[in-house]
């Protein structure tokens, strides 16, 4: 029994502590085609991330944003106003493989997993009316990016992510698409 227990101190593992941080991050784009012509997207996404390892991590996240376009469509040599209105939520799973250590000052990330996401896209022509659709489906996720650590529990975080899908489509009709963002945010990990 003695042998057993020194030989378990001797070839033990070191233990690995997880930590837990907390992010918030947001983007926003607008865009004007011309003086009639313009749209504006937002989204805010909050996570969740369990570091197991210090560079290995699950992230749980929920992203909302909204995307709008407004402008004048061409209908038979007539110029009509239009309005276009994109809701959408995300909840997502993610693995995430940072690099650098725990107290080093820049960590570059990258990251994969899934998404289940709801949208509502409601369209309308001036004087005509307004069409509105919803789906929903599980997208495949990634991205890469950095956190620059400003304290030893907060940090700035920046990054690119993209998702396409859906992969699980009972209409064979519907076109599987892909959307990116960059997001910017700060982070809190303790």
């Amino acid at each position: 029994m003695r042998i057993l227990t020194i030989l378990i101190c001797l070839y033990s593992l070191p233990a690995a502590a997880g930590f837990i941080e907390l992010s918030a991050t947001g983007s926003v784009r607008e865009n004007a085609v011309d003086e009639d012509n313009s749209t504006t997207t937002r989204s805010v996404t909050g996570s969740l991330a369990y570091y197991f390892y210090e560079n290995s991590a699950i992230q749980i996240s929920y992203t909302e944003g909204f995307m709008e376009s407004e402008g004048l469509a061409n209908v038979s040599g007539t110029n009509i106003a239009y309005d276009q209105v994109v809701n959408f939520q995300m909840t997502g799973l993610d693995f995430i493989l940072s690099g650098g250590g725990k107290n080093a000052i820049l960590k570059p990330y990258l990251k994969a997993g899934g998404a289940y996401q709801t949208k509502r896209v409601e369209f309308q022509l001036e004087g005509s009316e307004k069409y509105v659709e919803e789906t929903d489906g599980t997208f495949i996720t990634y991205g890469l990016g950095f956190k620059l650590q400003l304290t030893k529990n907060w940090a700035i975080k920046a990054g690119y992510d993209g998702w396409t899908g859906p992969v699980d489509s009972e209409n064979e009709n519907e076109e599987e698409q892909t959307d990116t963002v960059i997001r910017a945010g700060i982070s809190f990990i303790f």
